[in-house]
């Protein structure tokens, strides 16, 4: 499941992907402006943004360079009824993931287009959990033991314990 922003000032658009976007299992926040947009991506990071280019107060390609300042993490998708060559190749030079001509099938988007997206951010999410495993494994192994032989030995191996060389 993506936390998903998606930002148009066409409400049949934006209700239209919104509902395809939560139908396919994802969390989606809906704005109607560059302005509250802006307001959201300040105050929360999101795993994918979805920008309208020509919004009212702050426009999309605006709005994906802040993100891109404020959370470089986060994958950005622009779309646009307007298709201008120059702004799609900007957008993608600057690290857009896609930059999607209106008007599109939701259904088609969210599979074609978010489902990719989806998939990576899962394996991300596992890599990172058993990386987490692997660390909390080789942190918490412990020698056990009391005797004034463990005492030794721990005494031995805990100036050496931090460096990734073999030791015999």
């Amino acid at each position: 499941m993506l936390d998903i922003l998606i930002v148009d000032d066409e409400p049949a658009v934006r209700l239209s992907v919104s509902k395809a976007l939560a139908d396919a299992g994802h969390q989606v926040t809906e704005a109607e402006d560059g302005a509250a947009a802006l307001e959201l991506i300040l105050s929360r990071v999101f795993d994918v943004a979805i920008f309208d280019v020509r919004l009212p107060s702050v426009d999309g390609l605006t709005l994906f360079r802040r993100l891109h300042l404020e959370a470089p993490g986060t994958v950005v998708i622009l779309m646009t009824a307007f298709a201008h060559v120059p702004d799609a190749v900007e957008a993608l030079r600057g690290g857009a993931h896609d930059y999607v001509v209106k008007p599109f099938d939701p259904d088609d988007f969210a599979a074609r287009v978010i489902g990719p997206v989806a998939e990576r951010h899962a394996l991300r999410e596992q890599f990172e959990r058993a990386r987490t495993r692997l660390s909390a494994r080789d942190m918490g192994t412990e020698l056990v033991g009391s005797s004034p032989f463990a005492a030794r030995l721990r005494a031995e191996i805990d100036p050496a314990a931090p460096s990734r060389a073999p030791l015999l």
